[in-house]
């Protein structure tokens, strides 16, 4: 099952608009060089990013996608599931998270749009999880 995480507006505007009006004036100024064209694959990769983001339940294992980098979380290792704004650099597109932890770490921090259905497929696979949304 597929979850999109969450996004920001304000977030999307600032990354995109950083990076899209940077390279807009670099093309105005000076045209086509290195320069501009780093700028556009930074824009590239940020798109990817966005919406290259989210989370697939399967099986046992949550399966995390960010553009490019991948994770995996045993659903038998989560031991709750707890609300945060934590800002730390996480595979989610909005300060509106979950945390999922085992006893001793910090497993994930992601974004799921639909939390509530998040955790409860989630507490299916695995009764022991609490949650504190």
């Amino acid at each position: 099952m597929y979850f999109p995480s969450k996004r920001d507006l304000w977030l999307g505007v600032a990354i995109f608009g950083i990076i899209g009006f940077t390279t807009l004036f670099i093309l105005v100024d000076l045209g086509i060089t290195m320069v501009s064209i780093i700028m556009i694959l930074s824009f590239l990769f940020a798109a990817w990013l966005w919406f290259g983001t989210g989370y697939y339940i399967e099986d046992e294992m949550i399966r995390i996608k960010c553009g490019p980098f991948r994770s995996k979380v045993n659903i038998k290792d989560i031991e709750l599931i707890k609300k945060t704004n934590n800002p730390i650099s996480s595979p989610a597109l909005s300060l509106d998270r979950i945390e999922l932890k085992s006893a001793n770490r910090l497993l994930a921090i992601i974004s799921p749009k639909d939390k509530m259905k998040f955790a409860e497929v989630l507490k299916e696979k695995n009764p022991n999880i609490s949650i504190e949304l």
